[in-house]
């Protein structure tokens, strides 16, 4: 008979099991697998795009739309100024990218 313990990392489960006689588990999880392989975010580049254009991109990469923003800028009205998380960031999947979007110039 064996004793299984589950560990959820990014979007893997990884399985650690032990022989109930032999040592007994870690209460840490195994380290990070690392990104090959796992489904991930990575924040696409979006700045200068309409919001409809920067949103359609965010949910190809596997990215969420959070919080839409705006703000007085220079720049065109309506276009995306920049994104938080910043873009090129590795997420896990799902993980809401806030848009701050031009209101143009005042």
């Amino acid at each position: 008979m064996r004793r299984l313990r589950t560990w959820t990392i990014a979007a893997a489960t990884v399985m650690a099991a032990a022989a109930i006689g032999g040592t007994a588990l870690a209460d840490d999880p195994p380290p990070d697998p690392g990104w090959t392989g796992v489904p991930h975010c990575n924040v696409p580049a979006v700045h200068g795009l309409g919001v409809t254009a920067a949103k359609r991109k965010l949910i190809s990469a596997r990215c969420g739309v959070g919080y839409v923003t705006r703000r007085r800028s220079s720049a065109k009205k309506g276009r995306v100024i920049f994104v938080v998380p910043k873009e090129g960031s590795v997420l896990a999947p799902g993980t809401q990218v806030d848009l701050f979007v031009s209101r143009g110039k005042r």
